[in-house]
């Protein structure tokens, strides 16, 4: 019965803090007009008679830091950041948002050792990114109390998994980044603190051994999980690239399952061919931006079908080459219809 009282108050004292914190922001908006914290020789000065927040661990969800308006040159990402791949996409998409609508969440920043006189960003690299993009030079931020480096990770990886999680290939990233740093001791420490098994971490960190363009063209794809990932890379060791970027391909496209994935490993161990390592499509036309990264590809398939895929456009550049492509297949419908018509 003791256990049910305390686990119902639980829940209403979780209710409370909500329902406190929410009203607490919708004041805080109303009188930042009113009030613009500053800095003085790297401290923050707060208004007379306001006490110092103070910072209750990574379970405190109740926001009680004070907003303010930082430079983003005083900004650095975080060096543990859980995620690597950012998608330009979504970056010109915020970017839009901020320029139409104003910035409603602050980002969160805090000091570190490894930057004196800068802030790291502990959550709103996104947000952060997109006001660079716009060529803005301030952002609304909350500074939390100093963090360690290693809560410099678990505070940011816990953010990102309430929201939009990372991919597997981040975490690879990441978490080797992390055990370089010594700021997990080893595999056995890392896997506690996130609560994950052994065999996951370990699976995640092998994926480090592929290329960061492979890394990045699977964390591109929502579909790629830890399953498809660490197939793949079994794979590349042991028939290389080509054979690798072809199977992530036939992935995509839906062809190979995780379960394929392992049978063609299966055979590849056991000495025999693992399928066919010609193309599922009958021609691609990569297309490279100046600086050689790789913008998009068009590809036939045999079975009729057409797909132009393009990343990195601005909503401009979309909208004009949306309007010619538009253009240019109208006016080859246009032609076949006469043609097929006149041959009729």
């Amino acid at each position: 019965m003791s256990d049910k009282v305390n686990a119902n108050r639980g829940r209403l004292s979780s209710a409370l803090k909500k329902g406190l914190a929410s009203e607490k922001g919708e004041v805080d908006a109303r009188l930042d007009a009113q009030r613009v914290p500053t800095e003085s020789n790297g401290e923050i000065q707060l208004p007379s008679g306001t006490e110092a927040p103070q910072y209750g661990g990574r379970s405190n969800t109740v926001s009680v830091n004070h907003r303010l308006q930082l430079p983003l040159s005083e900004l650095v990402s975080n060096p543990f950041n859980p995620r690597t791949f950012y998608s330009p996409e979504a970056i010109d998409g915020l970017a839009v948002k901020l320029k139409r609508d104003g910035q409603y969440e602050t980002i969160k920043v805090t000091r570190n050792t490894r930057f004196p006189n800068k802030y790291v960003i502990v959550d709103g690299e996104y947000r952060y990114r997109a006001k660079k993009s716009l060529g803005e030079e301030y952002i609304a931020a909350e500074v939390m109390p100093e963090l360690s480096d290693r809560d410099l990770y678990l505070i940011a990886n816990r953010i990102n998994k309430d929201r939009t999680a990372q991919t597997v290939m981040d975490d690879a990233l990441a978490w080797n980044r992390l055990m370089q740093e010594g700021v997990f001791e080893d595999q056995d420490a890392l896997a506690a603190s996130l609560d994950l098994s052994k065999a996951q971490i370990s699976k995640t960190l092998q994926l480090t051994a592929l290329p960061e363009t492979l890394l990045r063209r699977m964390a591109e794809q929502s579909q790629i999980g830890l399953g498809h990932a660490y197939n793949i890379k079994l794979l590349y060791d042991k028939k290389g690239m080509a054979f690798a970027e072809d199977v992530l391909e036939r992935v995509i496209s839906g062809e190979l399952s995780v379960k394929r994935l392992q049978e063609l490993n299966e055979r590849a161990g056991d000495g025999e061919s693992p399928g066919r390592t010609k193309s599922h499509y009958s021609a691609r036309a990569q297309f490279m931006a100046a600086d050689g990264r790789e913008v998009g590809q068009l590809k036939r398939f045999r079975d009729g079908r057409t797909e132009l895929k393009l990343s990195g456009l601005t909503e401009q550049q979309q909208q004009v080459l949306g309007d010619r492509l538009e253009a240019v297949v109208r006016e080859f419908m246009t032609a076949e219809e006469a043609q097929n018509g006149e041959a009729g």
